[in-house]
């Protein structure tokens, strides 16, 4: 820093220095005076101080004029002594070279130097972290990525000796949102099975567009490009291009309106941005890659199944968009602009948004009376969930009995006043702290009405009743509740009525200790959500985070006007000109990033920023089955759509936007309306696999089913009898078992003198038991491993089948003769056969209602060659 600072310094020294030699000019000859060329060299530089943004120094347009020889203005031509004016020319050249070459290196230092303390802070937290779990011997759940990654480093083959089992084939769902830990963790298994596959045997499964969760280290790239340079030989990529949920004008919206996004010659263009700057186009190309890209078969668009295009009838799927009129040009900022002044967290403000969630009440009210019972309401915030929901229920006017409010994250504890006061009252009167009584009588303030008692009277007459204070924990708390009922609204009732529920749970799995549980409350319980129902017909608030792979017949987006904030703490790569060991610094994501070592980086984590919010758009579009409602706002996200309402895109297939623009609209908001909103009735495509009824074919007492995989175990003895079972249920020709055998052998990674003893051993079972031998030689047919399931009879002939006993077993193996069947259970290790003959038994009476034929029953001890034949 400081040597940047000498070199400026020496620059401003020679221009004054021209300045004094031609009768003490000033940067105000010459052209566009303290705004010109000349200031940089002189103002600027003098001005500044160290530790000052570098972004004070950096050339304007006038600069560059003066660059092209443009010093003076019009006719204000000044005459320099000697060479002067080249020299002045050549000034500029070197601040110019100054502030490429070694500017960026300044505000690199600067930065660091200036935030340096964020690491040492989370330093300290990390070791105060470690001996905290060292002492109380506990992990945190992220730890044992992090463990299981540095144990497979070496030796991936970790994993299946500890779980005594190899497993050849794989199933990754959720791709796009894997990080960086467990891609690492599973790439060397994926890598041995691919190398041992004769086919095709991994399987990932994921979609790009709906990677939500990059705030908790899902990594998009991995799906997006990792995988390919990884693995580039053994792709195949199939896109799944059939929307099988939603109705056909939702479908059509959706796949325009992203369509028209990406197309958009400004999108997410921020203030002073110049579109034809590489740059941007960088940014842009990054951007469409996620959702279009024919190389990797990507597509944005989605198509109707041609099975379920007769399904749909006259009702073709309803889209109705609210689109949020400026005021006074009040929203009218740049993405860029507000960014610095807008928290997302915080997004409700009251007078507009009372104006939204009025057409949700009235939305709702209007579904709910058409028969949408399955409403989902999503937002991107746990504040405006709570705001929508206590909007809703004390504005809501249905009557219906089954109208209820379903929320898993924001309907918390938290947010009831009467709870917290029922919570603090007890605390203070169980230990007399002061703190409890100021937070009591705060929380008192919130719920009490011009009838209710006065606070200090009431605490008076609870501390005086002797009866009241001897009384256990939930008695404590109805009281409570019976004493401020009168006084709440709805929404507090129903608080109170599921705290005296959650009292309840506690008090059956814990004990009835009264300080226990408001500690437990105060650091736990206040954090639980109410948990009114579990069933579908309802409205659902929920985070758009919360509502991925669901799906409800109607969805309301009220607030579409998000965006990430931007002054996140990010963790930057160690820049070139730093020798510090450190090999990150958790820096502040400020615009002051751009012009230090730092911008790539901070470039690419802008862009995917804007990722971030059209992926989130994308999901909460996408749930909506029948009916999709949105407010689309002036602001982030929404402005890039209100975008293409001005455009007036095309819907496939429907025509122009802007058709569809309804008489409803009004001086907040424009409205269009997308087909005609209907009463919901169940089509065909509606009927779910639930509502069929099962019944089992007549005069079928028996399925034969492949048989599970119980073979995970870290127990070494477990793992044995696992691989001898494997091996013994693949042979069924003893003179060509050593081949499959082998096979299986490979597959559990025994070394060569285990695989010679555990060949010996099989070979030496068929030596000694020529019974056994016979099994497999003559045998007409082996089953191995299956389940037997059957249906124990009644005597009762008019008995219904789903009142019968039902039994499972499944014997390792069943030999079918003309004349006989033999059942066989193998065991392993010190096992007392004795012990397992009612198993077999109980094979042999199953049997014999299948089959006309003697039954034999036998267990063999692999280990130790014991064969015993059971006697029925």
């Amino acid at each position: 820093m400081n040597d940047f600072l000498d070199k400026a310094k020496k620059i401003n020294d020679d221009f004054k220095n021209i300045c004094k030699n031609n009768n003490n000019i000033t940067e105000n000859d010459f052209y566009q005076k303290a705004r010109g060329p000349a200031s940089f060299l002189g103002s600027k530089i003098e001005n500044f101080k160290i530790g000052y943004e570098i972004k004070k120094l950096l050339p304007n347009s006038y600069f560059i004029e003066g660059l092209n020889g443009k010093l003076f203005s019009g006719g204000n031509t000044i005459t320099l002594k000697n060479n002067d004016l080249q020299n002045i020319k050549d000034l500029l050249v070197s601040y110019d070279n100054l502030i490429n070459n070694e500017g960026k290196n300044y505000e690199t230092a600067r930065i660091i130097s200036n935030q340096i303390y964020n690491i040492a802070l989370l330093s300290d937290i990390l070791k105060s972290l470690d001996n905290y779990k060292k002492t109380n011997n506990i992990l945190l759940l992220s730890d044992i990525g992090k463990m299981l990654r540095k144990f497979i480093e070496n030796n991936y083959m970790f994993i299946y000796e500890k779980l005594g089992v190899y497993y050849e084939y794989f199933l990754i769902d959720e791709f796009q949102d894997t990080s960086h830990v467990q891609y690492e963790i599973l790439k060397p298994l994926i890598n041995e099975s691919l190398s041992q596959a004769k086919s095709d045997n991994v399987l990932l499964v994921g979609d790009i567009k709906q990677a939500i969760y990059r705030w908790r280290n899902g990594d998009w790239e991995i799906m997006k490009d990792t995988i390919d340079t990884d693995f580039h030989n053994l792709i195949s990529r199939q896109n799944l291009q059939e929307n099988w949920r939603s109705y056909p004008n939702i479908v059509k919206f959706n796949n325009s309106l992203f369509s028209e996004l990406l197309q958009l010659t400004d999108l997410f263009k921020e203030k002073d941005e110049d579109i034809s700057n590489l740059r941007y186009q960088t940014k842009i190309n990054y951007i469409k890659e996620i959702y279009i890209d024919t190389d990797k078969n990507r597509d944005v668009k989605q198509e109707i199944p041609e099975a379920k295009k007769d399904q749909f009838k006259d009702f073709q799927g309803y889209v109705k968009l609210y689109i949020a009129k400026d005021k006074n040009n009040k929203n009218t900022t740049t993405n860029e602009e507000k960014s610095t002044t807008y928290d997302t967290s915080d997004s409700i403000e009251s007078e507009e948004d009372d104006k939204v969630l009025q057409l949700v009440i009235n939305d709702v009210n209007n579904l709910w009376e058409k028969g949408y019972k399955n409403i989902g309401i999503l937002v991107r915030t746990n504040k405006e969930a709570v705001e929508v929901f206590k909007y809703i229920l004390q504005n809501s006017t249905i009557q219906d009995l089954d109208f209820k409010i379903i929320s898993d994250e924001s309907i918390s504890f938290a947010n009831s006043d009467a709870v917290l006061w029922i919570v603090f009252t007890l605390y203070a009167l169980q230990n007399g702290s002061n703190y409890a009584r100021y937070m009591s009588e705060a929380f008192y303030d919130f719920i009490k009405t011009s009838n209710s008692v006065p606070y200090n009277s009431l605490m008076n007459n609870l501390e005086n009743d002797d009866n009241f204070m001897a009384q256990n924990l939930y008695f404590k708390a109805e009281h409570l509740v019976n004493i401020i009922y009168k006084e709440l609204d709805d929404k507090e009732k129903v608080f109170c009525m599921h705290f005296l529920q959650l009292i309840k749970n506690y008090q059956r799995e814990h004990n009835n200790n009264e300080v226990m549980f408001i500690e437990w409350f105060l650091n736990n319980g206040v954090k639980q959500s109410l948990k009114i129902t579990d069933e579908k017909n309802g409205v659902h608030i929920s985070t758009i985070h919360k509502s991925k792979g669901l799906e409800y017949d109607a969805v309301i987006v009220p607030f579409i006007n998000w965006t990430r904030n931007q002054n996140d703490y990010l963790w930057f790569k160690k820049p070139d000109i730093c020798n510090s060991n450190i090999p990150a610094f958790l820096l502040k994501t400020s615009g002051d990033l751009a012009n230090s070592q730092f911008a790539d980086e901070y470039y690419m984590e802008k862009t995917k920023k804007y990722v971030d919010d059209l992926n989130l758009l994308y999901v909460a579009l996408t749930r909506a089955k029948k009916v999709l409602i949105a407010n689309i706002e002036n602001q982030y996200i929404g402005k890039e759509i209100q975008k293409c309402i001005i455009n007036y895109f095309n819907i496939d297939g429907l025509g122009a936007i802007d058709t569809y623009k309804s008489i409803n609209s009004n001086e907040n908001f424009d409205i269009y309306e997308i087909g005609t909103l209907v009463n919901n009735t169940t089509y065909a495509s509606d009927v779910s696999i639930e509502n069929f009824q099962w019944a089992a074919k007549e005069n079928v007492g028996i399925e034969i089913k492949i048989k599970k995989n119980y073979s995970l175990s870290s127990n070494e003895k477990i793992a044995h009898g696992v691989l001898m079972h494997d091996i013994l249920r693949v042979i069924d020709d003893v003179d060509n078992w050593e081949k499959k055998a082998d096979k299986i052998l490979k597959k559990h990674h025994k070394t060569s003198e285990e695989i010679e003893k555990i060949k010996e051993n099989i070979k030496t079972i068929f030596e000694i038991n020529p019974e056994v031998k016979n099994w497999f030689t003559n045998a007409q047919e082996i089953i191995s491993e299956r389940d037997l399931s059957i249906y124990k009879l009644e005597s009762d002939k008019d008995k219904l089948e789903s009142d019968k006993e039902r039994k499972m077993y499944r014997p390792d193996k069943i030999f079918i003769y003309p004349d006989k069947v033999i059942v066989v259970d193998f065991k392993t290790g010190e096992t007392n056969l004795e012990d397992y003959k009612y198993q077999v038994k109980n094979y042999v009476e199953i049997l014999r209602q299948i089959f006309d034929k003697d039954i034999e029953g036998y267990l063999l001890n692999i280990d130790n060659n014991e064969l015993l034949k059971v006697e029925i």
